[in-house]
């Protein structure tokens, strides 16, 4: 008899072999099945979301950026008509084809709302059973505002997978070495199609989308580099801003939601609802910046990993891109691209490809490859190593800064043109340089940038900047060392003294204490005491904060040096040792003495605020709408009380107290803004350009600034508030137009006391609005957030366990000095007024940005 297992009667082993191979595929079956059901755990996909998946897998699969679904923009299951356009149509053109189908089905909506249960056309008949029982009359009507047009994106899915390739392995490693899952690694699909030269009319750029204000906090973005555009770079950033939003919100689901949301709005719907359910969150949370996009971010993002996980059952056979291959230097000086070019014998277009991040400005010869930049080279040929650059490159070659800007102020009969003409540049390089058209009208007394002439141009003024002697003498011993801050920290209740150039005495406000009880205490008059911080409201001071009670001397006092404006001398040089910039940008060094010595300080958990009396050379932010760069003697008197009220002219924003300089983080926060306010919740693209200017295939958020801040700015229904880091009660009055004795009144508040963090502060609205106040707020710390992210980075995080005598001013001394707010940020839920022994924080690891360029 024939064995059933095989050819093998005698001894059975065939059986045996093949029984023993059934058992390794079922337990290999299993184990796969256990991988699909973690992984949905990690990212689960609700039956109540599946049709709205299955919308997104519809999109990215089935019809390209000639297509698209005219459909119900909160049932996706209701999609009325696909549109076809007609290839290289033009966008007016589409649209008018979008208007005629919406037209179109909004008749047949009023037809079947107004037949009731009488019989309708058979193409009325397909649009009542997409319907179905849910289909009332007055449904009906309301799904005539409800229409969206959605263009699809099949072709810019598949170009993204092919391209995903060059960065997969990268993004696996950085998902993994932080233990994120490995599902996140399809998001790019979703935000950019896996372009990383992806920008977007809102100003977000990438492989994930990262605007400025957030990128700024994990990479660098200055005016020679921009790693938003570097996929690795941002990569190892997107991985940080999602282990956050991990850490704040619980669950992937809502981590991701606020990649597009922000924290804070994410957290305002998750209390609001009283739930972290993302489906209920989905269908029932309603507000005004909670759009389509954010409703439709977690969707889609399933969406994309469905489709990722199987390509070929949608695209059928796809080669992706073979891993990016590169070797990397460190650049030993600042460096031209076309001294480059000679010491690598590597053309400009091969260094251009592989390093995306450096800006047109480095390619066009107006600013240098900064100093220490890792520079991507091509594999094979040399091992180049920064010293063997050192060696390749001229001694004129290297220098230690970038070109000095030069800056023109406009007199009457001034043109793009006619300046551009006077210093031997193109029209078109003069106007984008400050961001216009060369057509556009010239504001008289307004600051231009004037960029250095690129090759073919007229030369008028030798290359600025000193090239070093050598490339052994970058950073040579014996230049200057950096303005540094004394390492004992200021003890709360005494004076402490900070290394300037010369001592000065700082006293710690503490819990009880009063602008006369510390005058008496100093021998200082009110009026001296409050001229020597720059503070003109007494309720500007505050538990922890740092004041000057002693006066410096004054040789110890420099003036701060002008804005250059341009001429067409060559500039001065200055001599490579001196020309070094700090490596603490961080610390002003053009500044009066008074002003440039004062560090952040917190005395106790409790104290609400670390907004400085002279805020110029602080570790953190002047506690100030808007950042001065040119301190004077006592800053913070326009710094402290500066409340934005309207643009003013460029460079300028007009305050309650004067207008001062904006700092350029701050300004690229104000237009990130004015794009965002700018761009419409419910666009709806209708071709390629159009889809890929949006950014996000599902279109642009309210907030697409994935804002990591999860403080929630609101007021509460009975005008309250509760206070946040680096806000004092002299804020709020100012905000309010009210006085502060009036705000202590209704708080019943003695004059001793201070506002402290998380608790409840009842408001004025007598003078202005709500929407007034919640705008001011939110501005201030917009803008001193940005101002510190101009200077710091944050490179990951560490958990610190509380210990006895312990304090949130302690601590935040110990991790270089941290902010508050930034602390009060990584940790919203924990009580930093009670910091118990064992209470753990999480602290974010922070470093300089050493460029310190703007």
């Amino acid at each position: 008899m024939r064995s059933t297992f095989g050819a093998c009667p005698q001894t059975g082993w065939c059986g045996r072999w093949l029984l023993a191979g059934l058992l390794a595929w079922l337990l290999a079956t299993r184990a796969l099945a256990a991988d699909t059901a973690m992984a949905d755990t990690v990212m689960p996909r609700p039956p109540e979301l599946d049709r709205d998946v299955h919308f997104w897998v519809r999109v990215y699969t089935e019809v390209d950026t000639n297509s698209g679904f005219l459909h119900d923009q909160y049932n996706l299951s209701i999609v009325y008509e696909t549109l076809h356009f007609v290839a290289g149509s033009s966008s007016r053109e589409r649209e008018r084809v979008v208007d005629e189908a919406r037209n179109r089905v909004a008749a047949a909506l009023r037809r079947i709302a107004g037949a009731r249960d009488t019989p309708v056309s058979p193409e009325d008949q397909k649009i009542k059973d997409l319907w179905g029982v849910e289909g009332s009359p007055g449904r009906l009507l309301e799904a005539i505002d409800d229409m969206r047009f959605q263009l699809g994106q099949s072709d810019r899915f598949r170009a993204g997978l092919i391209r995903s390739g060059a960065w997969e392995t990268h993004i696996a490693e950085t998902l993994a070495n932080l233990g994120l899952p490995a599902e996140l690694a399809v998001l790019p699909h979703v935000e950019s199609s896996f372009d990383p030269a992806a920008y977007s009319k809102v100003g977000a750029a990438g492989l994930w989308q990262f605007m400025r204000s957030t990128g700024r906090r994990y990479m660098r973005i200055d005016g020679s580099v921009d790693d938003r555009l570097d996929p690795f770079r941002a990569t190892e950033a997107a991985a940080q801003l999602l282990a956050y939003n991990y850490r704040l919100l619980g669950t992937w689901p809502l981590a991701l939601t606020a990649y597009n949301h922000g924290a804070a709005g994410v957290r305002h719907a998750v209390d609001t609802l009283g739930t972290d359910d993302i489906v209920k969150i989905v269908r029932h949370y309603n507000s005004r910046s909670f759009g389509f996009a954010s409703r439709n971010f977690y969707v889609s993002f399933l969406a994309a990993l469905e489709v990722d996980r199987n390509p070929q059952k949608y695209f059928g056979p796809i080669q992706k891109l073979r891993e990016a291959r590169f070797q990397e230097v460190a650049v030993p000086g600042y460096v031209s691209v076309s001294a480059l070019e000679r010491a690598l014998k590597i053309d400009r277009d091969t260094l251009r490809e592989l390093n995306p991040a450096l800006l047109r400005a480095v390619w066009d010869g107006q600013r240098r490859i900064p100093r220490d930049y890792h520079l991507r080279l091509p594999t094979g040929g040399p091992q180049w190593t920064t010293e063997l650059l050192s060696q390749r490159l001229k001694p004129g070659e290297l220098y230690a800064g970038q070109p000095e800007a030069r800056r023109y102020r406009v007199v009457r009969g001034d043109t793009i043109a006619s300046i551009a003409d006077q210093y031997g540049i193109t029209a078109e390089r003069l106007a984008r340089a400050n961001r216009l058209r060369t057509s556009a009208k010239v504001r008289v007394g307004r600051l231009l940038t004037v960029p250095e002439p690129a090759a073919g141009e007229l030369v008028a003024a030798s290359a600025p900047g000193t090239p070093l002697a050598a490339p052994a003498t970058v950073g040579t011993p014996g230049a200057p060392p950096p303005v540094a801050m004394a390492s004992a920290p200021v003890r709360p209740g005494g004076p402490a003294s900070l290394v300037h150039g010369d001592v000065t005495d700082l006293y710690v406000v503490e819990g009880n204490d009063s602008v006369s009880a510390i005058a008496g205490k100093f021998g200082l008059s009110e009026d001296e005491l409050l001229k020597l911080n720059g503070i003109r409201n007494r309720d500007f001071i505050f538990e922890g904060q740092p004041l000057v009670v002693r006066s410096p001397p004054t040789q110890a006092t420099a003036e701060p040096a002008a804005a250059p404006v341009a001429t067409r001398e060559t500039q001065a040089a200055v001599p490579a040792a001196t020309h070094e910039a700090s490596a603490a940008p961080a610390v002003v060094q053009e500044a009066s003495a008074t002003a440039a010595v004062i560090q952040e300080a917190s005395a106790a958990p409790a104290a609400t605020h670390q907004a400085s009396a002279a805020p110029a050379a602080m570790h953190e932010t002047p506690a100030a709408p808007v950042a001065i760069r040119e301190a004077s003697a006592t800053p913070a008197a326009a710094a402290v009380q500066a409340v934005p009220t309207a643009e003013g002219p460029a460079g300028t924003v007009a305050l309650a107290g004067g207008g001062v300089p904006e700092d350029e983080a701050q300004r690229e926060v104000r237009e990130d803004a004015a794009a965002v306010a700018t761009a419409h919740e419910n666009a709806q693209p209708v071709s390629a350009a159009q889809a890929e200017a949006q950014g996000p295939s599902l279109g642009a958020a309210s907030d697409p600034q994935q804002n990591p801040d999860p403080t929630d700015y609101g007021i509460a229904k009975d005008d309250t508030i509760r206070v946040a880091a680096a806000e004092t009660l002299g804020h709020y009055a100012e905000w309010l137009a009210v006085t502060p004795a009036r705000l202590r009144q209704i708080n019943r508040m003695g004059s001793g006391r201070l506002v402290v963090i998380g608790r409840k502060m009842h408001l004025d609205f007598n003078h202005v609005s709500r929407e007034q106040f919640e705008e001011r707020r939110r501005s201030y710390h917009q803008n001193l957030q940005a101002s510190y992210f101009a200077a710091h980075r944050i490179r990951g995080t560490e958990v610190y366990i509380a210990r006895k005598g312990d304090s949130l001013w302690t601590v935040t001394q110990r991790f270089s000095q941290l902010p508050i707010w930034l602390v009060q940020e990584y940790n919203p839920d924990v009580d930093l007024s009670d910091m118990r022994p064992g209470t753990q924080i999480v602290m974010p690891r922070v470093e300089v940005v050493a460029s310190g360029e703007p």
